[in-house]
């Protein structure tokens, strides 16, 4: 027998295809095969499946699931004899490797060989082996079950993958095959948009193949895209490349030395940087991953710190580089506005080549004045979506993200800083597991016990010497200004205390007011000095509150103003539009007002439109606000942010989801201005954007009784979390509505928020959670005889029921629901309804009324005029058809909804539609349209991102279309 996991599982017995049944079996048969041959105990397999809330009869599943396999694959075992395939071991079962020939067996041997061949420096051979073993894949492994996309052993086997594919392009680069090697080193490159040395590379290789032009505009693009990215010249690596083609005498070939990675390298081990779910030269294109580049551009002006960077140049050099050694962390520690993000972003760059599959960082926010630090949960997610995983494939639960994230980077080398941390127990989640990477912390707290018991490498950094301070303005101002008056210049050092933050904002000071003498700016911080030592502490940064007060004093009033209300956002960051809405003034204004307070480093642009704000600075924006402003006009600023937030969201949740029943807004206070969303897409991006300071804002209006804010912004969230799988974040934005809809005591909002909390637990997998909130929004629906409410509260009950595989009681449910849609009169209420009990019928088996039901659906949603319910029904009637066996009218219905989502612009549903043509035009043996189809659906996908889908599988896809291009080479059916 033949069995395959690396793709969809499937199996064959000489040449037939066996029939595996259901996904749970297949579930079952994947997880024992990517065991080897080990044994897996039932509370193993249960674990995987259903993670730590599995239903009460998992363990008689796992056993029947079983049974039947066992059946499938021996059919000729009676059943008082001892299965030969499936052995039952202790309290588990095993696959029998012996009498089966398993593609991941033969993978991993053709590994080992290509590391024997690669030791002997055979890279052809490498080469050869290589080649063969990734033909192996036709897809992502167990593509078809996405319910264990997440499980470690898949996450691993994918990244062996990536080492491979890697390993491949190398070894034809080193045997001098370079046109052959091309298509593999432009998928790398593009894979990994700012890694010198992978575009390097190709610049060479299109050298060494007389495409110099080529060479040129690639090396003129990525210096570019350096200078716009992070701003950063071109380093050594492009450069060397550059000038081999300035001072070029005819094509040269690649030396093996600079392209290959010895195998028992670290960086080799992890993949050297390989494009994530890349093919060999000659497979189909499919959607590519950057590998992360999140470091920050250095600090320009970077001054002093010598001792510093060499103390953490001596810990690196000395850190033992084996497969047995910790994970590396160094702590950058002290006080604030000390410099200790400028150190460790300077410090990281100098150091990145050395991790060669990437670069992660997060400003956790432990000091934020608003107190909003972020969670360890919100940056594994955000860094687990930098490696490509979508949000709806990650755990809910802390432990499990933690597994998740730890398997992800195993066996990786990366560079990862965690700025601004809180304390201790805010990163150890976030530390790996396994050694390899490089992980660099900063921190106002001295992290004792991360020192103590993780062997965290402590690096105090203290105030600029005064030399330090001198040199700082000096390469500001200019050497000439700062000699012609050193006794000024010594006592405004000392105002700055020698932080690096404060005298960043002097030297602005001074640049914007060539006229002001360096001893009257001296006199002026004197002056501001003695005014603020009642404030002033041991703490040099509560000194700086001296140069704050000065450069705040130089704005104009209303800049100030500005200023000041910055400290009530809940993030570190702002648009023009929120800061607008802020301040009550209009765009222009604000964007001239930002303007000037980033001159005067206040602020500091992030990117094109968006601006930060140190959070020490932020610290006295709120200080100077509750001094200066009364309570009347804070509370005026927060109603107008809050107001930004709604109407904007509002707007945004309406252009995601056109036909929802939307709660009416009062219109936004005076001097509001929301941002101009005019289509999906924008909707989509803002809302991405800005997700986590929506998710805050939300928060912050539960905590301060602004509930009305608090629940009608969780309302508009719902369809862009739900859509992008950010479920963990939808249960705490309900949730907040739940408790602001108690304290106005309004059964409406309660019961609108129950409904969204089950849905939300039902999306995670907690189904006992979700049917419980469901009941209860049931019953507070039923007491206020909303019927439409009641309706719309069952057919999600009926989606619950339909998850778990319980096709019945999800039909039943729907009935019902229609029964109420019915009595209330809602026609698209009813339309929707119909179409998801032909889903349920179809499921169960009974196609014609399946067909009945989606038919009335789409009449329906016809005569009402609902365009995005006619192509919903279109889509269901077309997927009744296939499972009917009638493929041409299947195509005919899934091209009527494809032409009915462009109408709507839900370009998000015609991948998931495309795809479903794809398979009924391969049913009818178009094998050209089958691939164009399943073409554009990946490229749609490509084009919007994973965030816009949750059910939509390109890993499916990609598989589909892989054997049908093999087929095509093979002269099989799709030769033609």
């Amino acid at each position: 027998m033949r069995l395959q996991v690396l793709g969809p599982v499937r199996a064959w017995r000489d040449d037939d295809v066996v029939d595996l049944g259901p996904a749970g079996q297949r579930a079952v048969l994947g997880l024992l095969a990517l065991a080897g041959g080990q044994p897996m105990s039932r509370a193993d397999l249960v674990n995987a499946l259903w993670g730590e809330h599995p239903p009460p009869s998992a363990t008689n599943m796992i056993q029947s699931r079983v049974k039947h396999l066992r059946r499938t694959l021996e059919p000729d075992r009676r059943s008082y004899m001892p299965s030969a395939v499936l052995p039952t071991v202790g309290d588990g079962y095993a696959l029998e490797l012996s009498g089966v020939d398993l593609d991941l067996s033969r993978f991993r041997s053709l590994l080992a060989n290509a590391n024997a061949a690669r030791r002997r420096d055979d890279f052809r051979q490498v080469s050869a082996l290589l080649a063969e073993a990734l033909q192996l894949w036709h897809g992502s492994p167990l593509a078809d079950l996405p319910v264990l996309a997440a499980y470690p052993k898949v996450v691993t086997l994918a990244d062996q993958r990536r080492t491979a594919l890697a390993q491949y392009g190398e070894a034809l680069l080193a045997t001098g095959a370079v046109v052959e090697a091309l298509p593999a080193l432009e998928e790398v490159a593009a894979a990994q948009p700012v890694d010198e040395a992978a575009w390097a590379r190709l610049i060479h290789a299109y050298r060494a193949a007389g495409r110099r032009a080529q060479a040129f505009a690639t090396y003129h693009e990525m210096r570019r895209r350096l200078a716009d990215e992070l701003g950063v010249d071109p380093g050594a690596d492009l450069a060397a490349a550059h000038a081999a083609l300035l001072h070029d005498d005819g094509a040269a070939p690649v030396a093996a030395s600079t392209a290959v990675m010895p195998a028992d390298t670290p960086a080799a081990a992890s993949g050297g940087g390989a494009a994530d779910e890349a093919a060999p030269a000659g497979w189909p294109a499919d959607r590519r991953r950057p590998r992360p580049a999140q470091l920050p551009a250095d600090v320009a002006g970077f001054t002093g710190r010598d001792t510093e960077l060499r103390r953490l140049d001596e810990l690196l050099e000395a850190a033992p580089d084996s497969a047995m050694a910790p994970v590396f962390i160094c702590a950058v520690l002290g006080t604030a506005g000390v410099g200790k993000t400028a150190l460790a972003v300077r410090w990281a760059h100098r150091v990145r080549d050395r991790f060669t599959d990437g670069q992660l960082y997060a400003n956790l926010r432990g000091f934020d004045a608003m107190g909003a630090a972020l969670k360890p949960a919100e940056v594994m997610q955000g860094f687990l979506d930098a490696f490509g995983l979508p949000p709806q494939q990650m755990p809910a639960s802390l432990e499990a993200l933690t597994g998740l994230y730890r398997s992800v980077l195993a066996d990786k080398r990366i560079l990862i800083v965690l700025d601004n941390a809180r304390d201790a127990e805010q990163v150890r989640p976030l530390l790996p597991g396994a050694p390899g990477c490089l992980v660099v912390i900063t921190s106002r707290n001295r992290l004792s016990s991360l020192v103590a018991a993780e062997g965290a490498r402590p690096v105090a950094l203290d105030v600029l010497s005064v030399d330090e301070s001198r040199q700082l303005l000096a390469r500001r101002l200019g050497a000439d200004r700062i000699g012609a008056d050193p006794s000024a210049v010594g006592e405004i050092i000392d105002a700055c205390a020698r932080l690096p933050l404060a005298l960043t904002i002097v030297a602005a000071r001074i640049a914007t007011d060539p006229g002001l003498a360096l001893a009257e700016l001296a006199g002026q911080l004197r002056g501001a000095r003695s005014t603020l030592d009642a404030l002033a502490g041991e703490d040099p940064s509560t000194d700086a509150r001296a140069v704050f007060s000065l450069s705040y004093q130089a704005l104009g009033d209303r800049t100030a103003t500005l200023f000041r209300l910055l400290g009530l956002l809940p993030g570190s960051d702002v648009t023009v539009a929120a800061a607008a809405s802020l301040a009550g003034v209009p765009m222009e204004t604000a964007r001239a007002q930002l303007g000037e307070l980033a001159r005067a480093h206040l602020v500091a642009m992030s990117t094109p439109g968006r601006y930060r704000m140190h959070d020490l600075l932020r610290a006295y924006a709120a200080e100077r606000t509750r001094d200066l402003d009364p309570e009347p006009r804070r509370q005026a600023a927060m109603g107008r942010m809050l107001d930004y937030y709604l109407h904007t969201a509002h707007a945004a949740a309406i252009l995601l989801d056109p036909y929802q029943e939307a709660p009416a807004l009062e219109p936004p206070e005076p001097g509001v201005t929301s941002e101009p969303l005019t289509d999906h897409a924008a909707a989509l991006d803002w809302l991405a954007t800005e997700h986590s300071s929506l998710v805050r804002t939300v928060e912050q209006a539960g905590n301060r009784g602004w509930d009305t804010y608090a629940w009608r912004l969780a309302w508009a969230l719902e369809e862009f979390l739900n859509r992008c799988g950010r479920f963990a974040d939808w249960v705490v934005t309900q949730r907040t509505a739940l408790t602001a809809g108690e304290r106005l005591a309004d059964p409406a909002v309660r019961a609108r928020a129950h409904r969204g909390l089950a849905r939300a637990y039902a999306r995670l997998g907690e189904h006992e959670s979700a049917h419980a909130h469901f009941d209860a929004a049931l019953d507070l629906f039923t007491a206020l005889a909303d019927v439409a409410g009641q309706a719309q509260t069952l057919l999600g009950t009926s989606f619950t029921w339909a998850g778990l595989g319980e096709y019945r009681k999800a039909l039943s449910q729907g009935e019902h629901a229609l029964t109420l849609y019915r009595t209330a009169g809602d026609q698209r209420g009813q339309a929707a309804t119909l179409n998801m009990i032909g889903y349920y019928l179809t499921a169960l088996g009974d196609h014609g009324p399946a067909l009945s039901h989606c038919q009335q659906a789409l009449a329906l949603n016809q005569a009402i005029g609902d365009r995005r319910g006619e192509a919903d029904a279109s889509d269901s009637l077309g997927y009744v058809h296939h499972r009917r066996g009638e493929y041409a009218e299947a195509t005919a219905c899934y091209r009527h909804a494809l032409s009915r989502y462009r109408e709507v612009g839900a370009r998000q549903y015609e991948a998931d539609t495309l795809a479903k043509l794809g398979e009924s035009q391969m049913a009818t043996g178009d094998t050209h349209a089958a691939r164009s189809s399943w073409r554009e659906a990946l490229a749609l996908l490509d084009e919007l991102g994973h965030t816009a889908f949750v059910d939509c599988d390109a890993d499916k896809i990609r598989a589909s279309l892989g054997l049908l291009d093999r087929s095509t080479l093979a002269g099989g059916p799709g030769a033609n």
